[in-house]
């Protein structure tokens, strides 16, 4: 969603309540980035944060819809000839929810373009206020989002769109969907960096590696899928060194498919040397946000982030019921 990147930033642990009504979570992938696209699990968790929205009074002009979206100040109007990527997802959405153009109030308090899934936490939010409005099947929901959301992503993986309706600490892949991971207690720094391309074309990039060496995209892979499995089990058995050694075995692989960038290297970098013990890009990467795995005590690591002059905040990860 590049056209609303100049964000005022705010997140919260998941111990943040939230209505599920009208409301879609941002996320965070802590293995398996680009793997999952190809099959392979992914870890990821829903933040306490993310995007709500209330269908307003009024309808639109005939055959527009509008938009407002608080936290960005931005109120737009959108014709039934505008071609730009918002207007072409909503019509996605509205068409899939076999509604008409509606007049809609977003409330986003996540960056976008930083590999949190504004996207998804938007489309999930606008989903769950219109068919709520219009009492309409929530059947249709996962459908449009999922309409949604290939607007902006072309072949995107589901993850997002499952983190994003979801809360807690999930294993991922397309066969199997969501599986909650109980029983888990996570310390995480996220830092914004650097703005980055949209995620589609990252992602291209990222498979484009398919045509110069298959043996390597092959490897890769099917390592990545690994880490995400090995992940999983220490996560449940609680064994947050082994954790944080996986979150850097995947970096060097996503650094390998040049999916890294400086920014990225750095604040890696600079949270290892502050004690982190395990540092990585989450969501499609070249900028974006990092992650960091910390133990409870340490401030070492949010501390030196903040003093570069990164957005920074920590939050606590933990098994949440819905």
């Amino acid at each position: 969603m590049d056209r609303h990147r100049n964000l005022a930033l705010s997140m919260t642990s998941l111990s943040t309540s939230h209505t599920r009504n009208n409301f879609g979570y941002a996320k965070a992938i802590l293995f398996g980035e680009h793997s999952v696209v190809y099959g392979y699990k992914a870890v990821v968790c829903s933040l306490g944060k993310g995007a709500s929205a209330e269908v307003k009074r009024e309808r639109p002009p005939k055959g527009a819809a509008r938009y407002s979206f608080r936290g960005i100040d931005t109120d737009f109007l959108v014709q039934e000839n505008d071609h730009s990527s918002i207007a072409v997802a909503y019509a996605a959405l509205f068409s899939l929810l076999n509604v008409a153009p509606l007049s809609l109030d977003i409330n986003l308090d996540i960056p976008t373009g930083a590999g949190l899934g504004s996207s998804a936490a938007i489309g999930v939010a606008s989903a769950r206020a219109i068919v709520g409005h219009e009492e309409i099947n929530e059947d249709l929901i996962a459908p449009a989002v999922a309409a949604f959301e290939k607007v902006f992503h072309s072949n995107p993986s589901g993850v997002d769109q499952a983190a994003a309706t979801h809360r807690g600490l999930f294993s991922y892949d397309k066969k199997e969907g969501l599986e909650r991971i109980d029983n888990c207690e996570l310390h995480l720094v996220i830092a914004k960096v650097s703005e980055r391309a949209p995620t589609h074309e990252i992602v291209e990039a990222f498979a484009a590696h398919k045509e110069k060496d298959p043996d390597l995209f092959r490897r890769v892979l099917e390592e990545m899928g690994e880490i995400a499995v090995q992940g999983i089990a220490a996560i449940k058995t609680g064994n947050d060194v082994e954790i944080g050694h996986l979150m850097l075995e995947n970096q060097r692989l996503l650094k390998c498919m040049e999916m890294s960038s400086d920014a990225l290297d750095f604040t890696c970098k600079l949270a290892m040397e502050k004690g982190a013990l395990g540092a990585k890009l989450t969501g499609a990467g070249r900028g974006g946000c990092m992650i960091a795995l910390v133990e409870k005590n340490n401030i070492d690591v949010e501390k030196a982030l903040k003093s570069q002059g990164y957005w920074t905040k920590r939050t606590l990860i933990s098994a949440v019921q819905e």
